[in-house]
């Protein structure tokens, strides 16, 4: 998905449950560093119930000026269209614990194991 608008924006917004931005640029040095640790964590704490959107902050104008991004990476997530959290840091230890931060929101919401929906244990 390439989120480039405000429109792009709201209407993915419309249809994901959970959501975390990543704001970051094709030049940005710590951004390109942590993408390895993004991607475990987001595989470590989300479990397939949170939609990542990578967002080329020069590709992506109208949506950062909206949001008022100012630093990269920043990090932000959804509940449905609420913005819940942002994080300005390249810094893995607090990354870990937004993604944290996000699996708690999710673990509340998402019916656990046993429940008959048919979706998995954390």
């Amino acid at each position: 998905m390439i989120i480039k608008t405000r429109q792009d924006l709201n209407e993915f917004l419309e249809t994901s449950e959970f959501t975390v931005f990543k704001f970051s640029a094709t030049w940005c040095k710590p951004c390109k560093k942590i993408q390895p640790f993004v991607h475990s964590c987001l595989e470590k704490y989300c479990c397939g119930f949170v939609n990542m959107i990578y967002v080329d902050v020069d590709e992506s104008q109208d949506v950062c000026n909206f949001l008022k991004i100012r630093k990269m990476p920043t990090f932000m997530f959804f509940l449905g269209k609420d913005r819940m959290w942002v994080l300005e840091s390249s810094n893995e230890k607090e990354i870990d614990t937004f993604f944290s931060k996000v699996r708690g929101v999710v673990e509340e919401m998402v019916p656990q194991k046993g429940e008959d929906d048919g979706y998995q244990d954390f």
